[in-house]
C-alpha cells in the first residue's frame, strides 16, 4: 500500500515516517480513519530539530468494538519509529463536541484524508480557559516546585544556576529548557485568553497575539522565550556569557510574571461557578495565601 500526502513536509525523513504511520493506520482501520492532522510547529513550519511530532487521528462516527485499545497499541508501537518524540492523538467524530479542538481546527494542517475542519465544533471560551488551567496550575505548583506553594512564589530553588527551572531531571534530555519555555508559554497563553476572549491555536500564534492584546511588560519575556530560546537556541543551553546573561534574565522576570499570573488565577478560581465548585476549591487549597500575594 501506498500513499501520498496532502502537503509537502520540509523534511525527507519525517514525510516518510508519518506516510508510514498512516499506512499502519489505514490497514489496521480500513474506511474508518476520516483525516490525519498535523499541528503545532509541524504545522506552521516553526519545527526545529528536536521538535515534538504531533499529528491528529479523526476516526469516522463512533468508537466501535475495541477500537480505542487497538489504536492505543499500535500509537505505542509507531513510537518506536520515531528519533523524536510522536504524539498521536486519536479521537472519535461523536467526541468532538467534549475535546479541546483549538489547535485541530484552527492550527493544523490535513496531510491525509478528508478535510472536515470547517464543521468541526469550537469550546465555549468559558470551557477552554478552564482546560488551559490545567497546565497553569501544575506549572505554578509540583512542575517546579511542590504539590502546595506559598504566595508570593519564590524560585523553585534560588540556590540553583537555573533558579530551579531547569530539575536534574531535564538537564540530561536534548533540550533541557523546554518545559520551563513551555511553562511560560502556557502562562502567557492565559493572559491573553483572560484578557482577550480569543483562542491560541499554536505557539507560533502566542507572541503575536500577546503583542495585539497585552503589550505588557512581560512582552519582552515572552518574545525572549519565543524568538530566543526556541526559535535560535532550540532549548539548549546557551555556551557564551552575553547569552547566558540573557538567560538569567529570563528566570527572574519569569518569576514576576508567575507571580503576576497567580494573582489573576486565584481571582479566577474564587469566582468559579457551582459547576466547577470542587475543582476550584482543591486547586486553591495548593496556595498559602497567609503570605500576602503582590
Amino acid at each position: 500500500m501506498s500513499i501520498t500526502l496532502s502537503v509537502s513536509l520540509p523534511n525527507e525523513h519525517l514525510q516518510t515516517l508519518l506516510e508510514s504511520v498512516i499506512i499502519i493506520y489505514e490497514a489496521a482501520f480500513p474506511e474508518r480513519v476520516r483525516g490525519y492532522y498535523v499541528v503545532g510547529s509541524m504545522s506552521s513550519n516553526t519545527a526545529i530539530p528536536n521538535s515534538d511530532i504531533d499529528m491528529y487521528v479523526l476516526f469516522k462516527g463512533d468508537w466501535q468494538d475495541e477500537e480505542q485499545a487497538r489504536q492505543a497499541e499500535i500509537k505505542a508501537g509507531c513510537r518506536g519509529l520515531s528519533p523524536v518524540h510522536l504524539d498521536l492523538p486519536a479521537i472519535a467524530e461523536a467526541d468532538l463536541a467534549h475535546y479541546d479542538t483549538v489547535a485541530l481546527k484552527l492550527g493544523s494542517t490535513l496531510v491525509y484524508g478528508e478535510d472536515t475542519r470547517a464543521e468541526m465544533p469550537l469550546p465555549t471560551m468559558d470551557t477552554y480557559l478552564r482546560w488551559i488551567t490545567t497546565p497553569v496550575q501544575r506549572g505554578l505548583t509540583y512542575r517546579f516546585r511542590q504539590e502546595r506553594v506559598s504566595l508570593p512564589l519564590s524560585y523553585p530553588d534560588a540556590s540553583d544556576n537555573y533558579y530551579g527551572y531547569i530539575p536534574p531531571l531535564y538537564l540530561t534530555t536534548p533540550a533541557p529548557l523546554k518545559y520551563w519555555a513551555v511553562h511560560v508559554g502556557w502562562l502567557a497563553t492565559f493572559r491573553v485568553v483572560t484578557t482577550a476572549n480569543v483562542y491560541v491555536p499554536a505557539k507560533s500564534t502566542l507572541l503575536s497575539l500577546y503583542q495585539a492584546h497585552v503589550a505588557d511588560e512581560f512582552t519582552e519575556l515572552i518574545e525572549t522565550v519565543l524568538r530566543v530560546i526556541r526559535q535560535t537556541w532550540h532549548y539548549e543551553l546557551p555556551q557564551h556569557e552575553a547569552d547566558r546573561t540573557i538567560l538569567d534574565d529570563a528566570f527572574q522576570h519569569t518569576l514576576v510574571f508567575e507571580n503576576a499570573i497567580a494573582k489573576d488565577y486565584l481571582a479566577y478560581l474564587q469566582q468559579m461557578p457551582a459547576d466547577y465548585a470542587d475543582i476550584a476549591r482543591e486547586r486553591l487549597a495548593t496556595f498559602n495565601r497567609n503570605i500576602k500575594s503582590p
